[in-house]
């Protein structure tokens, strides 16, 4: 791109420098609006730049949580929690009941970096802002990691 040879494609975590040299198409310009229509919209706002959709996301992760029934049956522990309430609820029952096992496995951290971005988007928060500017530090994310730390990590329910 620095040479003036711009590709079809550019797949990058980073792209509002690229929407300011004019460089990118916005996302109505080689989408159809079915195929706008289908994206998760909360995936679709995260490659806005200005109010505008230049980034498409190609992959996504859905996270499903999953419990061992087994150690529910030794922590004696009867439905899988519905709420994140119980889930912290369920791994401190655990911690107590069942020694050696790690009650909640967090993805976070440099093996899971996107995992974060998925509990930002999940509390409303995110890596820009409306205006396209990084907000790591905006208002839901820091809810976001300071409940994980004080429900999760904080009282030793993983191992981060």
């Amino acid at each position: 791109m620095q040479s003036g040879d711009v590709p079809d494609l550019l797949q990058t975590g980073g792209y509002a420098d690229k929407v300011a040299d004019d460089l990118l198409y916005k996302a109505g310009d080689v989408l159809s609006v079915s195929a706008r229509g289908n994206l998760i919209p909360s995936f679709a706002q995260a490659g806005e730049v200005g109010h505008e959709q230049y980034g498409i996301p190609f992959v996504s992760s859905a996270r499903a949580l999953f419990y061992n029934k087994a150690i529910f049956k030794q922590a004696r522990i009867s439905e899988a929690p519905r709420t994140w309430a119980e889930v912290e609820k369920d791994a401190e029952i655990i911690k107590a009941k069942v020694p050696g096992i790690t009650p909640y496995a967090l993805p976070l951290g440099p093996e899971e970096a996107q995992g974060e971005g998925i509990w930002e988007l999940g509390n409303g928060g995110g890596f820009t802002s409306s205006n396209g500017a990084y907000a790591l530090n905006s208002a839901a994310d820091v809810d976001t990691f300071s409940w994980l730390k004080a429900h999760v990590v904080k009282p030793g329910l993983t191992p981060r």
